[in-house]
């Protein structure tokens, strides 16, 4: 599957973490025709709504837990210093999708959101999607949230997403997702080992 494939090297440590195709670029792998198609069924019609072709498009990239030998996270579980966790092994935790340098740039203080966030699931093995309707930045004000850190409200709407092969999930970018792989049923993830072994 020529999906599949494309992520196990897009995956690979020794490429950037995301990749951007642009709306009016011509796709350089299966991946980037797949996202490419994702930003026109979210924004299909450019007489309706009013966006730059030039400055348009979707930032992507994949994550494969277990993460294969040349993976990202198999790379990374050398270096990893988080009580001893395996990054290969684990489910993706809680966070916000955002520009990532302009965070940096800005000492945190400016999280800059994509419009639409997707995941888009190639396999139906894997950690459930969670999405809480939690935004890092007051949505009336424009500014950072005060909340005491590590105080998730429960008070919050949120949903669950189980992978199922070419289900494609979209919320509101702003909002705090992951797949923790504590949600997982018993046995999933070592079907996924098999899985992605074979």
């Amino acid at each position: 599957d020529d999906l599949l494939f494309d992520c196990e090297i897009a995956d690979c440590a020794l490429l950037p973490r995301t990749f951007w195709i642009s709306c009016d670029s011509k796709p350089r792998c299966a991946l980037e025709e797949v996202a490419k198609q994702i930003f026109h069924h979210h924004v299909p019609d450019i007489n309706h709504y009013t966006y730059d072709p030039t400055q348009s498009g979707a930032e992507w990239w994949v994550q494969i837990r277990p993460s294969p030998p040349a993976g990202r996270y198999s790379m990374l579980a050398h270096n990893d210093n988080d009580d001893g966790k395996d990054m290969s092994k684990r489910g993706i935790c809680f966070h916000w999708d955002k520009d990532e340098d302009l965070r940096l740039l800005t000492d945190g203080q400016l999280y800059v959101h994509p419009h639409v966030s997707t995941v888009t699931y190639l396999t139906d093995i894997g950690s459930p999607t969670m999405v809480v309707e939690n935004a890092v930045v007051d949505i009336s004000t424009g500014k950072l949230r005060e909340e005491p850190k590590g105080n998730l409200s429960l008070k919050k709407s949120s949903f669950l997403s189980w992978p199922r092969r070419n289900k494609h999930l979209s919320f509101d970018g702003r909002f705090l997702h992951a797949a923790p792989s504590d949600l997982m049923e018993e046995g999933v993830f070592e079907r996924q080992t098999t899985a992605t072994v074979v």
